[in-house]
C-alpha cells in the first residue's frame, strides 16, 4: 500500500511540472502557426500592392494572391487567431493575429509592412513572442 502512495505522489509531482510545459509548447507552436500566416498575408499584400498600387484594408481583399483553403482556415471562427489588417493605403500596412477568447491566453502578434515582428501572448503568468524575436 505504501508503495502505491509513493507512486501516486511522484505521479502528481512528475504532472504539476509536465502539464503546464506541455500547455506552453501548445501555444508556442500556435503563436509559430501565427507568425507562418502573417508572412503569407504580408507577401499577398506586397502582391497587391504591385498590382494595384495600394494596400489592401481587408483580408479578404488578398483572395487573388492567396490559396482559398488558406483564407478559409484563417477565418474561421473556431481558429485560434484572429487576423485583420491595418493600412494607410500606400505607405505602410500592418498585419495582426489576435488571440481568440475566451481562452486563457491572450494577446496579438504583428508584422509592419517592413517585415518586422513584434507582441506577444500571455496568460497572465507566461509570455511568449514569436519564435523570431528570440
Amino acid at each position: 500500500m505504501l508503495e502505491l502512495m509513493i507512486a501516486v505522489v511522484i505521479l502528481g509531482v512528475l504532472t504539476s511540472y509536465g502539464v503546464p510545459r506541455f500547455y506552453r509548447v501548445m501555444e508556442q507552436s500556435r503563436v509559430d502557426m501565427a507568425c507562418s500566416n502573417l508572412e503569407s498575408l504580408w507577401t499577398a499584400e506586397r502582391l497587391h500592392m504591385a498590382r494595384d498600387g495600394s494596400f489592401a484594408f481587408e483580408v479578404s481583399a488578398l483572395g487573388d494572391f492567396l490559396d482559398t483553403s488558406f483564407l478559409t482556415s484563417i477565418q474561421d471562427p473556431e481558429s485560434s487567431f484572429t487576423y485583420s489588417i491595418t493600412s494607410d493605403a500606400e505607405n505602410s500596412f500592418l498585419l495582426n493575429a489576435t488571440r481568440r477568447i475566451p481562452n486563457a491566453w491572450s494577446g496579438t502578434i504583428v508584422l509592419n509592412s517592413s517585415g518586422t515582428f513584434s507582441g506577444s501572448v500571455s496568460n497572465g503568468s507566461t509570455v511568449i513572442t514569436p519564435s523570431l524575436l528570440k
